[in-house]
């Protein structure tokens, strides 16, 4: 089990950090045992939107929605209606 924190997840999804390539070698090796505690959540979505661009912020928000990363979290429906808000 991987439990990620803001800098492992901005370094996996932004190509031009200096960590991304040992990340997403790590990530892919075995994607389903990353978990993301929610607490980060709010951080790395106004980091990416911030420094790597609304783009790519608004992937990492589909791809939470669709489960592409386990979230330790109360409910799905909590982060789909977070997602609304």
């Amino acid at each position: 089990m991987t439990i990620a924190d803001t800098g492992a997840m901005l370094a996996l999804i932004d190509a031009s950090d200096q960590h991304h390539a040992v990340l997403r070698t790590l990530y892919e090796a075995e994607p389903h045992s990353w978990i993301l505690p929610w607490a980060i959540l709010p951080e790395v979505d106004y980091l990416l939107l911030t420094h790597v661009g609304a783009h790519t912020e608004r992937l990492f928000v589909a791809d939470l929605v669709e489960g592409r990363y386990a979230v330790e979290w109360h409910s799905e429906r909590d982060l789909a209606r977070a997602v609304e808000l």
